[in-house]
């Protein structure tokens, strides 16, 4: 394994992983050998039986499978910035970003040696040494980490009784509060985890909640539809047949025919880059549930 030591492109490796969540041109959720092209043929290899990261000296690319029959998928990519002779510091990387419009910003983090930022765009984060201000790590999801409301225990006991009750009903029986949808998410999540069994089942009330979210307006249209495509992306294989009907509908309302995807990130501005990043989470969920033609 080698490491880029140069200067200049250590500090250009980190940019574009916080300002376009790809780590030289390799995405979070590309395939194996999509990575292996890109970055080289030397890597160590660690997996078990559904799980898989290879170490390319300065990028980790991470994997994930819902079983043994199914291909490897892109689960997130790590930049180490840690292991460079020459630290990157932050203040360069916010710099570089800022000429194109982004930002990072803070997040919590509960070891007060260490600050954690989020990128504006790609919500790709930083591990920056406190202190120093040395960029230790860098990580990019291949789908957005939702950001769904903290709830007390009292509050998710309630939410988790609600889904159950809503999961026994009729759609056309079904009716939630809009100033409860917003508490349902998370708890549901869980759920899709505790009972896998019913994956598919809590997948399409999942569906059924963000159609409600998309009518009443609760988030701003932008982060509905980020929202949407990370509980469908990460979701999608536990769908049957008319939950992917319903997503296939979705799908063609939220796609844009005027996002140009050829241009380098650099030359968009962030709302046409996150114009552009959300199509193409679009389209993976086309290829995923077999729409592009449809598309």
């Amino acid at each position: 394994m080698g490491t880029d030591q140069d200067p200049a492109s250590t500090l250009e490796l980190c940019v574009e992983a916080l300002g376009n969540g790809t780590a030289r041109g390799v995405s979070p959720s590309a395939p194996p050998d999509e990575a292996l092209a890109r970055l080289g043929p030397e890597f160590a290899e660690n997996r078990n039986q559904n799980v898989m990261w290879r170490d390319f000296g300065m990028v980790e690319c991470h994997y994930e499978r819902s079983s043994a029959d199914r291909p490897w998928r892109g689960a997130f990519l790590m930049v180490q910035a840690h292991r460079l002779d020459r630290p990157v510091q932050i203040a360069d990387v916010l710099a570089q970003l800022h000429r194109y419009g982004h930002e990072l910003l803070p997040e919590p983090y509960d070891d007060p040696d260490f600050r954690l930022f989020r990128a504006s765009v790609s919500t790709a984060t930083a591990l920056v040494a406190g202190s120093a201000g040395r960029v230790e790590k860098i990580s990019a999801a291949a789908w957005p980490v939702p950001r769904w409301p903290s709830l007390l225990e009292s509050q998710w006991i309630s939410a988790r009784d609600t889904l159950k009750n809503l999961l026994a009903q009729a759609i056309d029986q079904r009716s939630v509060a809009n100033d409860r949808l917003a508490g349902l998410f998370g708890p549901l999540e869980a759920l899709m985890r505790a009972q896998p069994q019913r994956a598919s089942e809590w997948f399409s009330l999942g569906l059924w909640l963000f159609d409600r979210a998309f009518e009443a307006g609760l988030w701003p249209a932008e982060q509905t539809a980020i929202d949407w495509v990370s509980f469908v992306g990460r979701h999608i294989e536990a769908a049957d047949e008319p939950a992917r009907h319903v997503a296939e509908r979705r799908c063609r309302e939220l796609r844009s025919d005027h996002v140009d995807l050829d241009r380098d990130w650099r030359e968009l501005d962030p709302g046409e880059l996150r114009r552009r990043r959300l199509d193409q989470y679009l389209q993976r969920i086309a290829r995923a549930t077999d729409l592009d033609g449809a598309l």
